[in-house]
């Protein structure tokens, strides 16, 4: 055996020391990343379950106007009630945006929709789309209106939706989430209003 030396103890002692404290300070790196990340992943889950609640809520919103088709005050009231729940979805994905993912994609179908409850103007005379009831009761060209944005609504649930949970997919990616937005949310609003007339 070789003697070992005062001085070699303490060289040695120090890069133990400092091994270990390298080793330490990534434990508690690692574990704050997969903390962040495994946060990251239940806010993402929150966001899918209340996006899919609002289009759920929406759908059911539209099925009471176009089976029950309500007259005067009562038809006021559910299209201010499906007003609200397309400004909950709009809201909840603005929000997801900010807060969530900016992967989360900007639409315009939520935010443009309740013109087709509450009448767009085009600028020009006669010209736009005429708010339902106006005559205080829905028109079968106001039932196919409603229609179509239910159909977009069901084609984006239908997406979201998982066979093992019977509700919304826990498991779609943000990829799948932009994809299915793009497909059936984010449509012009000249785009929704000729669908509804095909």
């Amino acid at each position: 055996m070789f003697p070992v030396s005062k001085g070699g103890f303490y060289i040695r002692r120090n890069i133990y020391w400092g091994i270990g404290t390298v080793m330490m300070v990534l434990s508690i790196f690692t574990y704050l990343y997969f903390q962040d990340a495994r946060e990251e992943e239940r806010q993402w889950k929150l966001f899918i379950n209340r996006f899919y609640y609002s289009v759920d809520q929406s759908i059911i919103r539209l099925d009471s106007l176009i089976d029950h088709k309500p007259e005067g005050e009562v038809l006021k009231e559910h299209i201010h009630r499906l007003n609200e729940e397309f400004t909950t979805a709009h809201v909840t994905l603005e929000n997801g945006n900010h807060y969530v993912s900016d992967r989360i994609p900007h639409t315009r179908f939520f935010r443009k929709a309740p013109g087709y409850l509450y009448g767009i103007s085009s600028g020009s005379e006669g010209g736009g789309v005429p708010p339902l009831a106006e005559d205080q009761r829905l028109d079968e060209q106001e039932i196919n209106r409603l229609k179509t944005l239910r159909s977009y609504l069901s084609e984006a649930k239908s997406d979201m939706y998982s066979e093992e949970t019977g509700q919304e997919n826990p498991e779609m990616t943000k990829e799948a989430f932009q994809k299915m937005i793009n497909d059936h949310l984010d449509q012009y609003p000249n785009e929704i209003y000729l669908d509804g007339y095909q």
